[in-house]
Parts: structure tokens; sequence; C-alpha cells
């Protein structure tokens, strides 16, 4: 065999040689096919070795990367909403699959489409997140499931934030509402748990809770119509009397005429808020359309009518008229005159009154058509013919209608002026001798 036939013969036996000219000058995917190629070459065919052989291998590796979003994101197309779970949960720590399994069963039950996600992300953080929301989301859990969501008591206490939550998200899906008002029967939770403790010591794992909390707040929502009963969610209808009604008159900063108008006023706004309270559930259909709640509730504010609300104003003015001392020394503090009614607070020794406070104070806004310096000029005017008879004035009561008459047309105010100044100077015929020697109260019902 001659030189020319062993070297072909060594050639097909060390492999075939490549024709291309870039990979005769030394660049090959396995590798520096010539001894005089740069020894970097050897690590440029390694990086090309690592590349993605397609380009579906590609797409998940980008997804890896942060293409993919992170565990429990929620996305919505239309009316699906989809959340998207790890591909692959390897590694997890074993206590953090239960609430894991427990986040599965709720999208299921909120009929949320599961999508595996290829991003990476910290194994760690992502089972402490699940572990320190576990208690909570059992709560929710436990609330979410029942055929008819309402609330309830004794509520274990570690699975009470994540009912709370899922019960308030729930509620306010099915009214409409978010707004928080005090007759609610339950808390208002907008947090899953309470953010505390070395869990929430990273950036990471406290964002990986907040896409747990807002995912089980999504699924609360969808579970909206699960809520069928929306007096159950309200406090009851004593509170809701006392709230919007208030107590029930008392007479004793009150004309008898001014109390009779005011319970019968307490009465008609007591009847209108059982009503609206009992009509709860047959008026409010749930789900609620949008200011549908709101608009309903706003009807319990049910205002006192125009005399009523005279009255009530009229009634807190007197308050500082009948103020006297009680205590001794630095304990003495100013309380309301003592007595039944006004005439018996009026008469009672204690209480300092000029000539004209009996008449400020018994003057009432029903009175229409008589001012107050008319009223109180009228009630001196019959004290001082009881305690001086005029011979011209056979009868002072009958002389004093005739007076009232001259003021006012209206038969009811007349009643009420009349029997009401008899009243005033029954006061000052009681207490004048007390103030007997003073200029004011003896120009008034002294002797001629």
């Amino acid at each position: 065999m001659n030189s020319q036939s062993k070297n072909s013969a060594d050639s097909m036996a060390a492999g075939p040689v490549n024709s291309d000219p870039a990979l005769q000058q030394g660049i090959g995917l396995l590798g520096v096919l010539s001894p005089n190629a740069p020894a970097y070459l050897d690590e440029l065919g390694k990086l090309v070795s690592s590349l993605p052989s397609n380009f579906g291998a590609a797409r998940q590796q980008e997804a890896a990367k942060g293409g993919d979003p992170l565990p429990f994101t929620t996305r919505t197309d239309g009316k699906q909403t989809s959340v998207y779970f790890p591909a692959d949960i390897t590694g997890i720590d074993s206590d953090a699959k239960e609430p894991l399994a427990v986040i599965a069963q709720l999208c299921y039950d909120a009929k949320f489409s599961i999508i595996k996600t290829a991003r990476q992300f910290d194994i760690k953080e992502f089972s402490n997140s699940l572990i320190a929301s576990s208690k909570a989301l059992l709560g929710a859990f436990y609330c979410l499931k029942r055929d008819e969501i309402a609330p309830t008591t004794n509520i274990p206490k570690q699975y009470a934030t994540g009912w709370e939550y899922a019960q308030w998200y729930a509620f306010t899906k099915a009214t409409n509402e978010l707004d928080y008002g005090d007759y609610m029967g339950i808390p208002r939770r907008t947090q899953l748990l309470m953010t505390e403790g070395a869990v929430w010591s990273k950036q990471a794992q406290f964002a990986s809770y907040q896409r747990i909390s807002v995912l089980v707040r999504l699924i609360s929502q969808q579970m909206g119509h699960k809520v069928k009963t929306v007096s159950k969610f309200l406090k009851g209808e004593g509170y809701f009397t006392t709230r919007f009604v208030g107590k029930k008159p008392f007479g004793g900063l009150l004309l008898q005429e001014e109390f009779d108008l005011l319970t019968k006023e307490w009465e008609r706004r007591e009847s209108v808020v059982k009503s609206l309270y009992k009509k709860l559930d047959t008026n409010l259909k749930l789900p609620c359309m949008a200011g549908q709640f709101k608009q309903y509730m706003a009807q319990f504010n049910v205002g006192l009518n125009g005399d009523a609300k005279k009255i009530e104003e009229t009634s807190n003015s007197r308050v500082p008229q009948l103020l006297v001392s009680s205590g001794k020394g630095r304990n003495q503090q100013p309380t309301i005159s003592k007595g039944g009614n006004l005439p018996e607070k009026l008469a009672n020794p204690q209480l300092k009154q000029s000539v004209r406070t009996v008449g400020r104070v018994m003057w009432s806004p029903l009175m229409k058509g008589v001012s107050q310096n008319q009223f109180i000029d009228l009630a001196i005017k019959l004290a001082r013919l009881k305690l001086h008879p005029d011979p011209n004035i056979s009868d002072p009561d009958a002389y004093i209608l005739v007076q009232i008459q001259r003021i006012t047309q209206d038969t009811s105010v007349e009643a009420v002026v009349q029997t009401t100044a008899s009243s005033a100077a029954s006061v000052y015929l009681e207490i004048y001798p007390d103030y007997a020697g003073i200029n004011s109260w003896d120009a008034a019902f002294g002797s001629v």
C-alpha cells in the first residue's frame, strides 16, 4: 500500500471529514476540529449545545424565567376566571399541601379554571405563605362550602378571620354595597389574616400571601349567590328602633300637648321603621342592583315632622333656664330642677329666675301666631288679676281668653295658650312670695 492509500485509510478510520470550510477552520458543534483554532471555541460550542432544541422548548424556558404568571395569579377572560397553580409541587413542605388542597377545592367550587404555570418560584417562601394562611383558608372554606352563607356564632378563634373575610366579601357581592354601616351585624373584614410574625419578614413571602388573599376574595365574591337572607347580616329590630327612632318621649321638659304630639310622632316613626325591617327580605331580593341596598337602608332615617322638630328644639332650650346647683363646695354640679313637669320644676325654691322666666319656659311652638313675649304678658296679667282682682273683671280666665282671641283665631291654638297661661299664672302665684321686694317682681305682681 502506497503512502497515499495509507493516509486515506487512516482518514476513514478516524471518521468522515466535514467539507464545510467554516468547520475546517476550527468551529464545530462538538468541539474544535482544528488544532489551530482559538481555545475559547470549546466553551462557545458548549453554549450552543445548551440552547433549546426547538421553539416549544424555548417557550418553556421563557415561561420559567418570567413569561408565565406566579402561582395563585388570577386572570379573567370574559366571564371565566383562571388561576395559575405550580406545574410541580415537588419539594414543598408537607404542611403546605393541605392549604393548597383547600385553595384548589375553593377554585373548583367557584368554577375557576386551574392552569399550570412554568414560572420559577421560591419553594420555601411558597410553602411558608401557605402554612401561615392555613387556618384562615380553612375558615373561609367552612364559610363558603355551606349551602347558604350566613353569620353563625361560636366560630373557633383560629378560623374566625378567614370566615369573616369570606363572609364579608360574599355579602358585599350579594348586596352590591362595600360601605360599612353600624346597623350591620357582621364585622368588616378586609384582610384574610393579620399580617404579623416572621413569615412576612421577606417581601416575596408577603406578595405570595397577597395573591392568596386576592384569590380568596374573588372566590368569596363568586359565591355571593349563596347569601340568601339579607336580614341575617343585620342587627335586630330593637337596634333599628333605638338607632333610627330613639327613646320614647319623656314629659319632664314638655307641656302635656307637646308630650302627646311627640308621642304620636314617635309611634308613627316606630311603625315605619318596624315595617321596613320586617319587609327587608321581601323588598331586597338578592343580588341587589347597584345602589339598591343603600337606598333601602336610607329609608330608615324617618325624620320628625315640622312641629315635632320645633318642640324638641324648644325642649332643649328650656334646660339652661331650669338648672340648679347640687352638691357642696367643689363638688357642686348643675342639674335640672326636680319636678315631674314644667310647673313643678319652675316652682322649685332652689331655682333662681327672673319675672319672665316662667312665661319664657312655658311658651310653646304649638302657640302658632302667639309670640313668646305676648304669651309672657298674658300669663303675668292673668296672675296679677287673680292676685289683685279687678272689680270690672268678674272672670279673669274669660278675660284672658278674649285677649288671646284678639291675637289668633285658631281654636286649637287658643286652647293651648289658655291652658298653659293658666298653669303659668299658678306658678307665678306660688313663687311670688319668694321674690317679693324685688323691683321687677313687685312691678308685675305688687299691690296697685
